[in-house]
């Protein structure tokens, strides 16, 4: 597996603790899916514990009570990019300040994100953002860190 695919799942697994309400049960997120090769794979008869049909066909995931694994393709789409952008920090092998790295990882956030250019809070750069949202960008770089490390063992 590629370490940009395990650090996905990893952001995935992180992001999935906000959820967690006890053990092994989350606060259902339910997004509507995209993804038609996923809703054409699906057997209507016996749908997935996270699937579920709504109005007019359209089908929704719940991405809380889903792995990385289990949801589609275009649900994963934000865990993978941002899992390739800190998978390339790490495997560049430079030292980056906690600045740098951050500049970095909220930059490529803000290009796959538009709707945050404008948001007063995200819109800003790195520097200026409140500390809480600096240091979500800086965990994605420490899972990706802990992850590359175990698998140069």
């Amino acid at each position: 597996m590629k370490l940009s695919e395990k650090i996905a799942s990893a952001l995935h697994e992180d992001w999935r603790k906000t959820m967690q309400q006890g053990d092994s049960v989350y606060e259902p997120r339910w997004k509507k899916v995209k993804d038609l090769t996923f809703v054409e794979a699906l057997d209507f008869s016996n749908l997935p514990h996270n699937v579920r049909i709504i109005d007019n066909d359209n089908v929704e995931i719940d991405i809380a009570n889903s792995t990385y694994f289990e949801l589609s393709e275009d649900w994963k789409a934000e865990n993978k990019a941002a899992a390739e952008v800190v998978a390339s920090i790490v495997e560049s092998g430079k030292e980056l300040s906690r600045e740098e790295a951050g500049e970095i990882i909220h930059d490529e956030w803000l290009k796959r994100n538009n709707w945050a250019k404008d948001d007063p809070v995200l819109g800003k750069s790195f520097s200026e953002l409140p500390f809480e949202e600096q240091e979500k960008d800086i965990k994605q770089l420490k899972i990706a860190k802990e992850i590359f490390e175990k698998m140069s063992m």
